[in-house]
């Protein structure tokens, strides 16, 4: 019984006449951030009635009751509702209906839902690029396509385009073909392009495709540690090339030198080369030519002029050999000693590079043991230094020979003037009479190896 009552409370609230309440179909199945959702309903009543419509949205589990209003309903007469336009906002992101019902405070006269439709925030976006494979700063032209999801051009937009990570470009204006310029010093090999689009609304897009960027020879490292060498030094010089990004070719050069004069004295080819400099090779600039076939370059260095020389003392004979580079023209005494005296050979020099004198000490001391100061050459003071003492006996002839040959040289000049015949007899007259001094000299124990300090001019004999 209790059961029959409320059916019967339920039908007596119920009009006589019910209400229908029709949808127009949405013009978008998908709309993108900030785009406008407009609905319009149809409503029909057979009796006069006053109600509401009411429309609330449904993503998810989210609910937004957005719209209600009055509406005067004459009987079966269809009225049409304008929906106002609901903005897609990032609450509402997903798969969405809308409800709308015509309702009295007391009942819902009608309902209706909407076609399941989506709200995104992915724009569409397509890029095309001319071809696969481009150089360091050339121009890559790209075809780009950007719309929402149901076609329109976002405006404003933005897009960006990346190589990698890198942003290389930023666009802001519509173009059929955009160009970007890869960055001169990209580093070779495979490469993303990429195209990042968005708008102010929150829409956003993006596209990668694949390129290539060529390996191009950039500069050439060496190794050089110095641009001036003196003679008999090492060259020692390690070549790299470089791309455009600093990374290493693996490669060979061909390293070619030249002299002042143009002349070739070295080519080789490797990735490490070594010229040890002649020692008496030319002073002035010299080329080192670094080839990699596709990039060179010249590296002058500079070969100083150098002087220096050889000196040793051996058997009583002091030998002098201009080893440097340059000719040398000056004063080399050599300073001789004994316990009780001391004595200058004096010696001049005119040496070209690779020539040697030699002073033979016997022809200028007697017999004894002396300790003699050697010059040797300063660079540094670019002159000379008594430093080096070498002891030494020396096996001199001065007390006799030195003395003949002066007196023979001073009547064979005179003999020029004179028959040849009483020359001859002079000059063995004088040497018969100096035997014959010395000898008597010896024989009595006197001496002359007790000297004190003097000058030889029998030294000075100067080219």
């Amino acid at each position: 019984m209790i059961k029959k009552s409320l059916i019967l409370l339920f039908l007596m609230l119920i009009p006589l006449a019910s209400a229908e309440l029709q949808l127009e179909e949405l013009s978008q199945d998908v709309y993108n951030l900030g785009e406008k959702i407009s609905l319009t309903a149809y409503a029909t009543n057979a009796e006069d009635a006053a109600a509401f419509i009411k429309a609330k949205i449904t993503c998810g589990e989210y609910e937004l009751p957005y719209y209600m209003a009055p509406v005067s309903l004459k009987a079966n007469e269809e009225k049409t509702i304008s929906i106002p336009e609901l903005e897609a906002e990032s609450s509402l992101l997903g798969s969405c209906g809308i409800t709308v019902s015509l309702e009295t405070t007391s009942s819902v006269l009608a309902s209706a839902d909407t076609s399941e439709f989506t709200i995104s925030k992915d724009l569409k976006l397509s890029a095309e690029i001319e071809k696969a494979e481009f150089d360091p700063g050339e121009t890559a032209k790209i075809d780009i396509d950007l719309t929402t999801q149901y076609g329109f051009v976002p405006d404003p937009m933005n897009m960006d385009v990346l190589l990698d990570e890198l942003i290389i470009s930023t666009l802001t204006e519509e173009q059929v073909v955009y160009e970007v310029t890869i960055p001169g010093d990209a580093k070779s090999g495979e490469h993303s392009i990429t195209v990042r689009a968005s708008d102010e609304k929150g829409n956003s897009g993006e596209i990668s495709t694949s390129i290539l960027v060529n390996q191009i020879p950039t500069k050439i490292e060496t190794n050089l540690e110095k641009q001036s060498f003196i003679p008999s030094e090492t060259i020692s010089l390690a070549t790299s090339l470089l791309d455009q990004a600093g990374d290493l070719i693996t490669k060979s050069s061909t390293v070619t030198i030249t002299g002042p004069e143009g002349n070739l004295i070295y080519d080789n080819e490797g990735e490490t080369h070594t010229y040890i400099i002649e020692w008496n090779a030319e002073p002035g600039t010299y080329n080192i030519f670094v080839d990699f076939g596709t990039l060179s370059e010249n590296i002058p260095v500079t070969v100083e002029e150098y002087l220096n020389f050889d000196i040793k003392l051996e058997e009583g004979i002091v030998s002098i050999k201009n080893t440097g580079n340059i000719p040398y023209e000056g004063r080399n005494d050599i300073y001789v000693k004994t316990e009780t005296s001391e004595k200058t050979v004096k010696n001049k020099l005119n040496l070209q590079p690779g020539e040697e004198k030699q002073i033979d000490l016997r022809e200028k001391l007697k017999k004894g043991d002396y300790n003699v100061l050697i010059p040797a050459y300063n660079s540094e003071t670019k002159g000379f230094s008594y430093s080096q003492i070498d002891s030494a006996y020396i096996d001199g002839k001065a007390g006799f020979l030195s003395g003949v040959f002066g007196i023979t040289g001073a009547v064979v000049t005179v003999g020029g003037l004179l028959p040849p015949s009483i020359a001859a007899i002079i000059v063995v007259v004088i040497i018969l009479s100096l035997a014959f001094y010395y000898y008597k000299k010896d024989s009595k124990g006197g001496s002359d190896r007790d000297f004190k300090r003097e000058d030889t001019g029998e030294g000075d004999t100067g080219y």
